[in-house]
Parts: structure tokens; sequence; C-alpha cells
């Protein structure tokens, strides 16, 4: 027996389709939103706060290297103790941003340059502050700037450099994030136009088999309909013509019982 559905069925099961397909479309919209969202995210709450810190480090670097050769510049002792204060406030500065900055690491490529940068600060720090500072103070400026230029200037750069390195760890990380967002993105683009057009084609084709479905079962009926009435038509046309033989009939003997009275009524006058 040839399975054939209803005109509502055939409705449902398009309309489920449609539906489906929607839903899909829905679950997947959300994934990928969820998928950026984390990743710009990421690129927000560690790789740009990571750079702003890291830089706010660096500049206290330069002003602690200003500070000492100010401090190897100034002949008075206020000053000069002036100038070592900027540079206890600076380095306190230093310890505070990199303090907040440890809370922000999420990488083991991150965490490798963090541990290297404090150690190397440090060293710049013990050299200004036991080396070359106590000399400035005893007004020996040539001495000073001798032992900075031999023993601090070389530590200050690696500082620096360490310094640097967190900076191009937080930058490549954003740039990485950065891409795999746009990549996210152009790669959901692509999805959800493909699952648009699915949607679009398969309701377009749901549409046409249940037309073409319709019109064969409407083609149908309207001939039997036709076929139904055309038999009618044709018993009536019989009925009409057994009525007609029926009246012929009737008034061939009618006029046979009126030509016998006559011959009677005839008989009897005679």
């Amino acid at each position: 027996m040839k399975f054939q559905m209803t005109i509502g069925k055939k409705f449902a099961v398009a309309a489920a389709v449609l539906l489906s397909l929607m839903i899909v479309q829905g679950v997947f919209s959300l994934s990928l939103t969820s998928s950026i969202a984390k990743l710009v995210n990421t690129v927000v709450t560690d790789s740009l706060p990571g750079v702003y810190e890291v830089s706010k480090v660096e500049i206290a670097l330069q002003q602690i290297r200003g500070d000492a050769w100010k401090h190897m510049a100034l002949a008075d002792a206020g000053l000069k103790s002036g100038a070592e204060q900027d540079i206890q406030n600076w380095k306190a500065s230093i310890d505070s941003t990199l303090a907040d900055y440890e809370k922000t690491i999420v990488t083991p490529e991150d965490r490798e340059a963090y541990e290297k940068t404090p150690p190397a600060i440090g060293r710049y720090m013990q050299a200004v502050q036991n080396d070359v500072l106590p000399l400035s103070r005893d007004q020996k400026l040539n001495d000073a700037r001798d032992k900075y230029m031999v023993e601090a200037d070389p530590l200050h750069h690696a500082a620096l450099a360490s310094v640097s390195s967190l900076v191009d760890v937080n930058r490549r990380n954003g740039e990485d994030d950065g891409a795999m967002a746009l990549k996210s993105a152009s790669n959901g683009r692509i999805w959800i136009l493909g699952i648009l057009f699915a949607a679009i084609a398969v309701g377009g084709a749901l549409v046409f088999f249940m037309v073409r479905g319709i019109n064969r079962v409407l083609t149908i009926a309207v001939t039997e309909l036709a076929q139904g009435a055309n038999q009618i038509a044709s018993a009536a046309g019989q009925v009409s013509t057994a009525s007609q033989s029926l009246a012929q009939g009737s008034s061939e003997q009618a006029a046979s019982l009126e030509e016998t009275s006559a011959r009677s009524e005839e008989r009897r006058v005679g």
C-alpha cells in the first residue's frame, strides 16, 4: 500500500524541518559568539592591561636612571636626598606594578618572562643604591659616573630588555587572540550563511513538493468530480429519454382509447 501524507502532515513536516534548521543556526551562533567573547575578554583583561602595566615599569626605570644622574649632578645634600627619595618612590611603584601584573599572568610563556624581570631590576637597583649613590653623596662624582657606566648602566639595559620581553609576550598574545577571534568570526560567518542558504533551499524544495503534491491531489479530485458529473448527466439524459418514451406511449394509448370510445358511440347510435 502506497503511503501518502495528508496536507496537514506535510505542512507540519515542513515547519519542523525549518524550525530545526533555525535552532541549529541559533545554537551555532551562540557558540560562536561565546568563543569570540572569550578571546576578546582575554585581550581586554590580559594582553592590553599587561602591556599597560609593563609600560609603567619601563617608564619608572627610565625615571630612576634620570634621578641617578641628577643625584650625581647635584652638589646640595638636600637636593641629593630628594633625588634618592624619588628613586625609592619609583622603586616602590615598580614593585606594586609587578605585583599587580603577576595576578594577570595566564600563560607559561608570560610566567617565564616575568620570573626574569624582578631579579634584573633588583640587580640594577642594588648597583645604583649600593655602589653609585654612596660615591655621589661623598662628592666623588667622577668615580660615581664611572661606576654607573661600568656597572649600573649594563644592568639598566638588561632590566629594560627583560621588561621589553614582557611587552613582546603580551603583544604576541594579543595578536594571537585577535587573529583567532577574526578567524572564528570569518568561519562563523561562512557557517551561518551556509545554514541560511540550506534553510532557504530546503524550505523552497519543501514548498515546491508540497504545492506539487497538493496540485496532484486536487487534480485527481477535480477529475473524479468531473467524471462523476458526466456520469450523473448521462444518467439524467437516459432518465429524460425514458420519460419522453413513456409520455409518448401514454399519449398513443390515450388516443387509441379515445378512438375506440368514438367507434363504440357510433355503433350505439346506428
